[in-house]
């Protein structure tokens, strides 16, 4: 989904174990409902402070960030993060990435247990505080997959946090809601997107989710 984070020509492939969680991690982003409920503005950051899609401390259960750390432990996961990167400080974070290629080429190419040293360090640091490490495991908190054909489990957490307004107007962003649906995207959603772009609706995001999550079980029940 995000090529330019780890192109086969700048730092490497990651092994594929590794791989496998940048993988979940960008599909349960884009496609989790339950994500909306931790948007870090409730004004979409129509006041400049920040951007309509970014999140804030979604809880992320220990266990998955610790088996995420072990399996990209190694020489051969490398990702950009700057030459004079050290324990603790990348130079570059998650985000930038590209532009860590474009400035550094392999030369700021790190392995990922040199800079993140923890699971902890890896969910809390990686993406900038999007997400937090949960190690109480008596609390609420998610995980990035689960065995398909099974209940997404994320769905019986935090049931009463509410989901911040619907962005008014640019819910769409940067989709390009046509292309989507011509990509297999289920219509109602991308039906439900177009409508709230255009102001024909300004139903909550607890709407939008429970939309998203209707639509994503008809599909699997397909």
């Amino acid at each position: 989904m995000y090529p330019d984070h780890n192109p086969a020509n700048g730092c490497g492939q990651l092994s594929s174990a590794c791989e496998k969680f940048f993988i979940e991690e960008g599909c349960f982003y884009e496609c989790d409902h339950n994500v909306g409920k931790w948007r870090a503005h409730d004004d979409c950051g129509a006041d400049g402070t920040g951007n309509e899609w970014q999140i804030e401390a979604m809880p992320i259960k220990a266990s998955y960030c610790d088996a995420w750390y072990e399996a990209c432990r190694g020489a051969d996961n490398k990702l950009c993060m700057g030459s004079t990167s050290t324990e603790g400080a990348p130079q570059y974070g998650y985000f930038a990435q590209p532009t860590c290629h474009e400035e550094q080429g392999t030369g700021g190419c790190k392995r990922i247990d040199e800079v993140y040293t923890s699971g902890f360090h890896m969910c809390e640091t990686m993406w900038a505080g999007s997400f937090k490490y949960e190690n109480d495991t008596s609390a609420d908190a998610y995980v990035m997959s689960f065995d398909e054909g099974t209940a997404n489990p994320n769905n019986a957490v935090f049931q009463s946090k509410n989901y911040p307004t619907v962005c008014p107007v640019s819910i769409g962003g940067g989709v390009n809601l046509t292309l989507a649906e011509e990509e297999g995207c289920d219509v109602g959603v991308v039906s439900y997107l177009i409508e709230s772009q255009s102001g024909a609706t300004r139903q909550s995001a607890r709407a939008f989710g429970a939309a998203v999550a209707i639509a994503a079980a008809s599909v699997l029940l397909a």
